[in-house]
């Protein structure tokens, strides 16, 4: 790689974007924005930039290095966005307003080991989808970037419930498992189930808590 080549083209994502970012904030007294590490044609350009801020510390001159979550477990810590849902979290702790979902309706032949294998591939891509959160003894909130997450795909079989009543049955079961509060200190912060309505027709619940998208 050289100076030349821009954060993206280097392999970096929002998720590295925001810890660069975090870790450029906590060493300078401007703020740098991860959208100003994302939107950086190269790093010279990054560099550039940098070098008109103010050091916090006028001794130091070298940023630590950031370790690579390839190499295992990485901690970081939480945007200000997550720190605001934390926030509001901690005032009504059974509160689920901060955990979005989605249904998707497929018909036709499905083929479940290609839906499954994708879902694989997308944990396995983005690392948000496998960190999990926790306060230290000061309530600041770290994200720990697991190399693999758990439990995070299910099946359910509606087929052999009577035609007429599948629809309700599927309405409750989404309603249920929208309603069950998601623990951000353990994995999985976001799962999807499969209900397998008939042999044409199926729908693909997605559940997250918003650390998943406000990070």
């Amino acid at each position: 790689w050289s100076m030349e080549d821009s954060f993206v083209s280097l392999g970096g994502n929002s998720l590295d974007a925001v810890r660069v970012a975090n870790r450029l904030n906590s060493k300078f007294v401007e703020r740098t924005p991860s959208t100003a590490v994302l939107r950086a044609t190269s790093v010279a350009e990054l560099a550039s930039d940098l070098s008109r801020l103010t050091l916090r510390d006028a001794q130091a001159t070298v940023l630590d290095s950031i370790e690579c979550s390839h190499l295992g477990d990485l901690r970081y810590p939480a945007t200000s966005a997550q720190m605001q849902v934390l926030y509001f979290s901690e005032l009504n702790p059974s509160n689920n307003a901060y955990q979005a979902q989605s249904i998707t309706y497929l018909r036709g032949d499905l083929c479940r080991d290609a839906l499954k294998a994708s879902v694989d591939e997308i944990i396995q891509r983005h690392e948000h989808f496998r960190t999990n959160y926790l306060t230290d003894n000061r309530a600041n909130l770290w994200g720990t970037v697991h190399e693999r997450s758990v439990d995070y795909f299910a099946e359910v079989d509606l087929s052999a419930i009577n035609v007429q009543d599948r629809q309700h049955q599927l309405s409750h079961e989404v309603s249920r498992i929208a309603r069950r509060v998601i623990d951000p200190s353990a994995l999985p912060l976001v799962k999807w189930v499969l209900f397998r309505i008939s042999e044409q027709e199926h729908a693909l619940l997605m559940v997250e808590h918003h650390y998943v998208h406000d990070g």
